[in-house]
């Protein structure tokens, strides 16, 4: 297993350098990023582990850039600090967005088997196909994803202009997108898609409520892998997804 963290904090600190060493000896590979806002846009780039040493070196503008990189990208964020560290830190990132939390003072073994733990997980997850569900209809996303989730790696978007945004940084396996959403209509989104040579071999299929003619026939025309009824059983929709994940293995081969 890769045991490479990210540590957020001021690396001059006596209690980082410890924490590192700590790790370190518990078989951690450990990258120190600092706490500057621009030190950590560029460190974090999705997916890692990251352990935030909250102390007054970490200001509001340093938790406010790690609370929009944990909307966007997908990191687990422990925190180290102090309860009055973590009374700042609560109002800005939420303690729900926080995988878990060590009050100082605290036991680097205890923080070593959480980490260890969470990058189980992740290389667990990193097995998984990754899906992006898009709908702007926040019950639709929700009855899906649960659908998905224990068979699949599962983001969601609650608008095209979100799931842009979200590829922009992040790779997936197939998107699922809903047709009739408002402002940027699937269809939309799908053209944007295609016109971005970084994102247009990416596989699409379109979610809707509609089977009339004129409907199906503009589907059909922009060529998606598929398009789904939502009224589709939960099981039916796992069965068409895994069948198409599985004739895309038969190819490869």
């Amino acid at each position: 297993m890769d045991k490479s963290i990210l540590l957020i904090g001021d690396k001059k600190s006596f209690m980082v350098k410890a924490v590192i060493s700590g790790l370190e000896s518990n078989g951690f590979a450990v990258n120190p990023v600092g706490s500057l806002p621009d030190d950590i846009k560029k460190a974090v780039k999705g997916g890692e582990v990251c352990l935030l040493y909250c102390d007054n070196s970490v200001d509001a503008a340093s938790m406010a850039c790690i609370r929009d990189i944990i909307d966007d990208r997908d990191i687990k964020l422990f925190a180290i600090g102090l309860p009055e560290d973590f009374s700042r830190l609560f109002p800005i990132i939420p303690r729900a967005k926080i995988e878990d939390v060590f009050e100082r003072p605290f036991s680097v073994d205890n923080v070593a088997n959480k980490l260890a733990i969470a990058l189980m997980i992740k290389e667990e997850g990193e097995s998984k196909k990754r899906i992006l569900l898009v709908d702007d209809d926040q019950v639709s996303l929700n009855a899906i994803k649960s659908c998905l989730a224990k068979q699949y790696k599962v983001y969601v978007a609650n608008s095209g202009v979100n799931a842009i945004a979200f590829l922009a940084r992040n790779e997936v396996d197939l998107i699922l997108m809903d047709y009739e959403m408002p402002v940027t209509s699937g269809a939309q989104v799908f053209e944007m898609l295609r016109s971005e040579p970084t994102m247009a071999k990416i596989p699409v299929m379109f979610l809707t409520s509609k089977q009339d003619k004129d409907t199906v026939m503009k589907l059909v025309a922009l060529k998606p892998e598929k398009y789904l009824l939502k009224t589709m059983p939960p099981e039916a929709l796992r069965e068409q997804i895994e069948s198409y994940f599985h004739s895309k293995l038969y190819d490869s081969h």
